[in-house]
């Protein structure tokens, strides 16, 4: 969830303690870095609100195109909802990769465990590193001196222990 700050009176707009001001609380569904939906909503809802409806809209546009196509739905903890993760599930070719999910199951019991989206992101997901691609493998190189080193391979070893449900 995102929030857009507003200034004055503003209909629909809420103070929201989580962001600290009056704003709306926009749904965007991105491909890459192409917009599919924006749909501005008052920031008193729950976050998920409408995500289910527009998930089923957009991919069943998607199907009817392109049937074939494999689709990962990645959203934060804010959508980590029992129907959005069961509607990804019946769709066959539609996988769902939530930070929740990852917070729970790979970084228990780390520092980072109880960590915002964005702390996880910026310190986990947004890392320079050489990648080395060769017909047997993906070797992913990081900086030594990087702080979580630890923690990137604890989750690393965390996802690969993973059941494989497919």
């Amino acid at each position: 969830m995102t929030d857009d700050q507003v200034h004055g009176n503003q209909e629909g707009a809420f103070f929201n303690q989580y962001y600290k001001g009056v704003c709306y609380a926009p749904l965007y569904i991105f491909c890459d870095h192409h917009l599919l939906v924006a749909k501005l909503r008052s920031s008193h809802v729950d976050p998920a609100e409408g995500a289910l409806e527009e998930l089923q809209r957009i991919i069943g546009l998607i199907r009817k195109k392109w049937k074939e196509t494999h689709i990962l739905v990645r959203g934060d903890s804010a959508y980590a909802r029992e129907e959005i993760m069961k509607f990804c599930e019946t769709q066959a070719g539609v996988d769902y990769v939530l930070m929740q999910a990852f917070r729970q199951h790979c970084l228990a019991k780390t520092s980072l465990a109880k960590a915002t989206v964005g702390t996880i992101r910026l310190n986990l997901l947004k890392l320079g590193a050489r990648i080395t691609v060769s017909v047997r493998r993906i070797l992913i190189a990081i900086a030594s001196s990087c702080p979580y080193q630890d923690i990137l391979a604890m989750a690393y070893s965390r996802i690969q222990a993973i059941p494989d449900t497919g």
